[in-house]
C-alpha cells in the first residue's frame, strides 16, 4: 500500500473516530448580561488571535488533504479538487483540529 493511500485511510478513520458531539465547547460563563448576543461578544478573544489558531490549523489539514487527495484528483477540474479537500478539511478543523488548538491556546485567547 502507498503511503499517500495509508495517509488518506488514516486521516479518514481519526475523522470518523472524533465524530460529532465528541468535543465540546465550554459553557459560556454567566456575565449577568440580560442579551446572549453581549454575553458571546464579551467572552470573544481578539480577532488577530482567533485568525492566527484557525490558520494554524487550517494550513496543515490543508496541505495534507491536498498531498492525500492528489492521486485520487489529480487530473480533475480545480472544483472537484477544492471539493474533495473542504470534504476533509471542514469535519478536521470542526471537531478535530479547534478544540485541541482552542485548549491548548485557552490561556492565550483569553487572557
Amino acid at each position: 500500500m502507498s503511503g499517500r493511500r495509508r495517509f488518506s485511510i488514516l486521516l479518514v478513520i481519526a475523522l470518523l473516530a472524533a465524530g460529532p458531539g465528541r468535543a465540546q465547547s465550554p459553557p459560556l460563563p454567566s456575565t449577568g448580561r440580560s442579551c446572549p448576543i453581549e454575553a458571546l461578544e464579551a467572552g470573544q478573544p481578539e480577532k488577530y488571535k482567533t485568525a492566527l489558531v484557525t490558520w494554524l490549523a487550517i494550513y496543515p489539514l490543508v496541505l495534507g488533504a491536498a498531498w492525500a487527495t492528489k492521486p485520487l484528483v489529480g487530473g480533475t477540474p480545480l472544483p472537484v479538487r477544492v471539493a474533495a479537500i473542504t470534504l476533509l478539511v471542514v469535519p478536521a478543523m470542526t471537531w478535530v483540529a479547534m478544540p485541541r488548538l482552542n485548549r491548548l491556546f485557552h490561556g492565550w485567547l483569553r487572557p
